[in-house]
């Protein structure tokens, strides 16, 4: 009885001695950054054949280097409507990752 009498007022003073000022609390920024972010292929070519599609994953960072979830990414090309690239916009996972299927009819090299 004597033991729990003593670890209760200890939890009290534990419990009352807590002080807002004492929390360290930190801000992160929810915008992405671009020297954090960066795009990388799995397949670096392809053939243009409509078909065969490389395989681009773009992996969106805050400026902390924290992934951002649910970020809306477009790809494009600066070939325009040469290559198709599916899906046309698509929303990162928890890993703040996105995966696009790149798909042509012309030959030639694109920069996304």
């Amino acid at each position: 009885m004597i033991k729990a009498r003593i670890l209760s007022r200890i939890l009290l003073i534990l419990i009352v001695g807590l002080h807002f000022s004492d929390l360290n609390l930190k801000a992160y920024s929810a915008e992405p950054h671009r020297e954090n972010s960066y795009l990388s292929c799995h397949q670096f070519s392809a053939q243009a054949d409509g078909v065969q599609a490389a395989v681009i994953q773009v992996t969106v960072h805050d400026s902390n280097g924290l992934p951002l979830v649910g970020e809306s990414v477009v790809l494009r090309s600066d070939r325009g409507d040469a290559d198709q690239i599916a899906p046309a916009t698509a929303q990162t996972d928890e890993s703040g990752r996105v995966q696009f299927q790149v798909r042509s009819l012309q030959v030639g090299t694109a920069s996304l």
